[in-house]
C-alpha cells in the first residue's frame, strides 16, 4: 500500500531534454548539412551570375547602342563630306570645262583657276582630269599667244603690202619675215596657219612682180645682179608652183610653170656672159670627201642599204637582192646650182646614178643626172667593173656636160631643177665606192 501511495519523484531539469535516441532522429546529419551549404552556395552563385549576365547584357546593349549611334553620326558626317566633295569637284569641273581653250583669255583663266585650287583638287579622285586639263590649257595658252603674235606679224606685213615697196632689199626682208612666220605655224590653229600662208604667198607674189620688173626694165644692168634676181625669181616661182600643187589648182599650176620656164630661158641666155672661162677658173674648189662624215650622208629606208664614210671615200652597198627598190644616199647641207663636180667612182655589180641638184625625193628625172653602168646602155656612161674611173660633171643653167674616161655626154636639166643637192642612186646588188669628191660653186 505504501508503495502505491508514495509520491512520484520530481524530474530533474535534464529530464526535460530529449533522449539521445529521440534527438538523433531529428537533427540533420553532417552530409546533409554540407549538401545544404552547397545548395545555398549554388543558389547564390546562380543569382550572382544572373545578376552579372543581366548587367553585362545591359552594358552590351548600352555599348552597342552607343556604337551604333556613333557609327550613324560618323557615317552621316562622312556622307555629308562626300557630298560636299562631289559638289565641289563638279562645280570646279563645270567651271573650267565651260571655258574655250582656243581663246587665249579663257585658256589663261583655266590655268590660273587650276593653279589656285591645286592644293584642293590634287587630293581628289578626279585629280588626273584636272592635271591633264591644266596641261592642255597651258599648251593652248602658249599656242594662243603664238597665234596672236603671228597675227600681229601678218597684220604688219599686210600693211606693207597695201603700199608695195619698190626696193628689192625691202622685199627680201619681207620674204624672210614671211619664211619665219611660216615655220612658226606648226602649233597654231588651222585658221591662223591659212592666214599666214596666204600672207606669205602674197609677199612672194609681190616680190616676184618686183623682180620681174627689175629684170625686164633694166636690160643694161650688171649681168651678175640680173642673174641673182633671176635665181631668186625661180626659187619664188617654184615655191608658188608647189603651193598650187598642194591646193590642186590646175590653172595656177599651169601659170606658175609657164612663168618658171620664162625665167629659166632668161637665165640660160645670161649664164654664158656671167660664167666665162676666166670666172670659172678663178672659182675655188671645196672638198666634200674628205670634208664630210657618215652622218652627213642620209640613206633611204631600203632593205639592205648601207653606207659609210672612211677618210676620203664613201662606200655604198645595196646587198638585199629581195628588195626591188633602188637605194638613195644623199648629202645634206650642200645645195648646188651652177657648179662643177668631180670624183672618182668604182662600181661593182649593178648600176648607179649620180645626181646634182636633186630635190628631197631624189628623182633622176628631176635633177642633173648621169647613169653609170657596166654594160653598154644608151644615154649612160659605161665603166669597167671594180676599176676606179674619174668623172666630171658641169652644170650651168640648163646644160649638163659629163666627162668620164673617153665618154662625153651632154643633156638638158629639167626647168624645175634649178637648185638641189648631191645624191647617189644604186640598184639592188650594187657596191659603189666614191672618193675625192669636190665641188666648185659658181657665184
Amino acid at each position: 500500500m505504501c508503495a502505491a501511495t508514495s509520491p512520484r519523484p520530481e524530474r530533474s531539469p535534464r529530464s526535460s531534454r530529449p533522449s539521445a535516441a529521440t534527438s538523433g532522429a531529428h537533427e540533420p546529419k553532417p552530409r546533409e548539412r554540407l549538401a545544404d551549404v552547397r545548395r545555398r552556395a549554388n543558389e547564390v552563385s546562380r543569382h550572382r551570375q544572373t545578376l552579372l549576365g543581366g548587367v553585362s547584357v545591359g552594358l552590351f546593349l548600352i555599348g552597342g547602342g552607343g556604337g551604333l549611334w556613333y557609327w550613324h553620326v560618323t557615317e552621316a558626317a562622312a556622307e555629308a563630306s562626300r557630298q560636299q566633295l562631289a559638289e565641289a569637284q563638279q562645280a570646279l569641273r563645270t567651271e573650267v570645262d565651260a571655258l574655250d581653250l582656243d581663246n587665249a583669255t579663257q585658256a589663261e583663266r583655266v590655268v590660273r583657276r587650276l593653279e589656285a585650287t591645286q592644293e584642293q583638287w590634287r587630293t581628289w579622285p578626279t585629280a588626273g582630269h584636272f592635271a591633264e586639263l591644266r596641261t592642255k590649257a597651258q599648251a593652248a595658252l602658249v599656242a594662243a599667244r603664238a597665234a596672236g603674235a603671228l597675227q600681229d606679224e601678218v597684220h604688219q606685213l599686210e600693211q606693207l603690202l597695201a603700199a608695195p615697196p619698190t626696193d628689192l632689199a625691202v622685199w627680201a626682208t619681207m620674204r624672210e619675215r614671211g619664211r619665219r612666220l611660216k615655220e612658226a605655224t606648226k602649233n597654231v590653229p588651222v585658221a591662223v596657219q591659212q592666214q599666214v600662208r596666204s600672207c606669205v604667198d602674197r609677199v612672194a607674189d609681190g616680190y616676184l612682180t618686183a623682180l620681174r620688173a627689175a629684170v625686164n626694165t633694166n636690160p643694161g644692168a650688171d649681168p651678175k645682179a640680173t642673174l641673182a634676181n633671176l635665181e631668186t625669181a625661180e626659187t619664188l616661182t617654184a615655191e608658188l608652183l608647189a603651193a598650187a600643187d598642194l591646193t590642186h589648182d590646175r590653172a595656177d599650176h599651169d601659170r606658175r610653170a609657164a612663168e618658171l620656164s620664162g625665167f629659166v630661158r632668161l637665165e640660160d641666155d645670161l649664164v654664158g656672159k656671167v660664167f666665162d672661162a676666166t670666172r670659172i677658173a678663178a672659182s675655188p674648189w671645196q672638198d666634200l670627201l674628205p670634208g664630210t662624215r657618215t652622218a652627213d650622208w642620209l640613206h633611204s629606208a631600203t632593205g639592205g642599204l648601207e653606207h659609210a664614210v672612211q677618210g676620203d671615200t664613201l662606200r655604198v652597198e645595196a646587198k638585199d637582192a629581195g628588195d626591188k627598190r633602188s637605194g638613195v644616199v644623199t648629202l645634206s647641207g650642200h645645195p648646188l646650182r651652177h657648179c662643177l663636180v668631180e670624183f672618182d667612182v668604182t662600181l661593182t655589180g649593178g648600176s648607179a646614178t649620180i645626181l646634182v641638184r636633186a630635190d628631197k625625193r631624189a628623182q633622176a628625172t628631176n635633177a642633173a643626172a648621169v647613169k653609170l653602168v657596166l654594160v653598154t646602155t644608151p644615154n649612160a656612161v659605161q665603166v669597167p667593173e671594180a676599176v676606179p674611173v674619174h668623172v666630171e660633171m658641169r652644170v650651168i643653167g640648163s646644160d649638163l656636160v659629163v666627162q668620164a674616161k673617153d665618154t662625153k655626154l651632154a643633156s638638158k636639166v629639167p626647168g624645175s631643177a634649178r637648185c638641189g643637192g648631191f645624191a647617189v642612186i644604186v640598184t639592188t646588188g650594187t657596191t659603189l665606192s666614191l672618193s675625192h669628191l669636190r665641188v666648185k660653186q659658181l657665184t
